[in-house]
């Protein structure tokens, strides 16, 4: 029985309060719009939204800024629901109204609401509007956009997400260099915490010796606005490092100087890497520069993009001076040649290998030459890379071992010629020394012979073993000379036999000197060779006699 008690307590209180708040609609929006209410509650000259209400939700009135929230004016709004109005905030705003009217009690809302055009944030809050006998007879609602505020709310969010998260250092001082503000990258690069920094002056982060370096950057800033460029700082534990600054002075609305922020950036790494690259490049300029082999490298457009001193030397000026230059500029007369094999190498993006003369300011030259596509990291081609090996002493030397293998040819032949001319000489020879020796032995035996018999027959026998001796030691000589003749003639060489020739033709040293186009010591060489060979021993026998007794 108390609870229902209770219950119909509420009940009884809820019906009073609203027959209470039942004025007419007339009545309400009569008493609203009186001058009295007109001008102190309802501002149509604000961008706030200020709309009256009954406790049934009818819109009583409405400003204009309300009125355009809705997409129309005023009039149109006036006396009609406001839960067909946003009907996708009926149930809300139904429960709003009623928590107003139950409590008497404003309360503020935040709302989004997703609209065609986008999404909006409002700030909306209900205020219970009572009569001088404290009875509510309509609830007042205000309401503002604050979609531009919370965007510059979310954007100031991510703004300073950004600064404190940002790994290059950020900071901001007064134009006395005491720093107001600075991010967390901004406090480690320097061995500190961003709290133990605030109110510091920037001299914490610099050495005497950067201070003069560091108030000539400054004062850049203060004359021009801002400064971009290297200062060294100063780690807490004294350690110098490279770091690259952008700093830009900041002004008030009226335009006057009140600060400096400035971004900051560690570049030790960088340094050492471009040190490192530096070096890199020098050595690759001094290998490049000390190759024997000419380089160089061609653009899209055959260009000279790179050439080395070798390559300079052949053109007779500096390697700076043909960097740009095309090659019709430097090798106007094959050119159009070298563009056509560039792109070839583009095109395939293969290499070959060619052979080429030139005609250059160090004389005509022979080359060999390696074409390869040139491509950058990427793999992307960006030009022709040749590299040319100097080839004219080879081709000189081939001239020459040319030329002098077909002058032994020739003379080989001649030589075969006179060998075959010799054999002919050297088989009459043997033809008339046998004819000779026939004649010898028919007049040794026509005449000697019979003489030595008859000597042998007259005197006594004591002498006859000794004349018979004689005979067969006088047959036997004649026969050992012609065969030892024969023998020693045979060691000769071409040259030797060709000079005995000579000799016996009757010709002198000097006329054998001349013909043979040999010097004259050379032939007396061959003349003494050619005696020691056939055994002449004595010096009183004429080489030319001998000759012409035996051959």
């Amino acid at each position: 029985m108390v609870k229902r008690t209770e219950k119909r307590g509420k009940s009884k209180k809820r019906g009073s309060q609203k027959a209470a708040a039942k004025l007419s609609h007339r009545q309400t929006r009569d008493k609203i719009n009186s001058d009295d209410y007109k001008y102190k509650s309802l501002f149509d000259g604000v961008e706030l939204s200020v709309v009256y209400l009954s406790p049934e939700g009818i819109i009583l009135a409405i400003n204009a800024a309300g009125a355009r929230g809705f997409r129309g004016d005023p009039d149109d709004f006036v006396g009609k629901s406001v839960y067909k109005i946003i009907p996708r905030m009926a149930d809300i705003n139904r429960e709003r109204i009623e928590k107003t009217i139950e409590t008497g009690i404003s309360e503020k809302y935040e709302d989004r609401v997703d609209f065609s055009t986008g999404t909006h944030w409002y700030s909306t809050s209900f205020h219970p509007v009572k009569n001088a006998q404290g009875e509510l007879y309509a609830i007042l609602v205000l309401s503002q956009d604050m979609t531009r505020y919370h965007k510059a709310e979310e954007q100031l969010r991510l703004l300073s997400s950004m600064v404190k998260q940002s790994t290059e250092g950020m900071a901001l001082v007064d134009l006395d260099g005491n720093i107001q503000f600075l991010n967390q990258a901004f406090a480690e690069m320097h061995g500190y915490r961003p709290d133990e920094l605030i109110g510091k002056n920037l001299a914490v982060f610099h050495t005497e010796e950067q201070m003069a370096s560091v108030d000539a950057a400054n004062n850049t800033i203060k004359e021009t606005g801002k400064f971009v460029g290297e200062i060294c700082h100063k780690h807490r534990d004294g350690t110098v490092f490279p770091t690259f600054m952008h700093n830009s002075l900041i002004r008030d609305e009226s335009g006057r100087p009140v600060g400096i922020v400035g971004t900051l950036r560690d570049i030790t790494l960088q340094k050492k890497a471009d040190n490192a690259l530096r070096e890199s490049e020098e050595k690759f300029r001094q290998i490049i520069n000390s190759a024997g082999n000419l380089i160089m490298v061609f653009d899209l457009d055959n260009r000279f993009l790179l050439v080395n001193n070798t390559c300079a030397e052949y053109f007779r000026v500096k390697a700076n001076e043909i960097i740009g230059k095309s090659l019709h500029e430097l090798l106007p007369d094959v050119a159009d040649e070298f563009v056509e094999r560039n792109k070839k190498v583009i095109e395939t993006e293969t290499g070959f290998m060619v052979e080429d003369q030139l005609q250059l300011p160090l004389g005509r030259r022979w080359f060999t030459s390696n074409l390869q596509p040139a491509k950058d990291a990427q793999g992307n081609i960006y030009g022709v890379l040749i590299i040319s090996h100097d080839i004219t002493e080879r081709k000189m030397s081939e001239g020459i071992a040319k030329k002098t293998s077909e002058e032994l040819e020739v003379e080989r032949n001649a030589l075969q010629e006179k060998n075959i001319t010799l054999k002919q000489v050297l088989s009459h020879i043997d033809d008339d020394r046998r004819d000779f020796l026939s004649k010898i032995q028919k007049e040794i035996g026509r005449a000697v012979l019979p003489l030595l018999k008859r000597l042998r027959k007259k005197l006594e026998k004591s002498y006859s073993g000794d004349i018979m001796a004689m005979e067969m030691a006088l047959k036997a000589v004649l026969a050992q000379d012609r065969d030892n003749f024969r023998v020693n003639y045979s060691t000769l060489t071409a040259r030797q036999s060709e000079i005995c020739e000579l000799i016996k033709k009757g010709l002198s040293s000097k006329e054998i000197s001349a013909k043979l186009n040999l010097s004259l010591l050379t032939v007396f060489k061959h003349r003494e060779q050619i005696r020691k060979k056939l055994e002449i021993t004595n010096k009183n026998i004429g080489l030319a006699t001998y000759l012409r007794s035996h051959i």
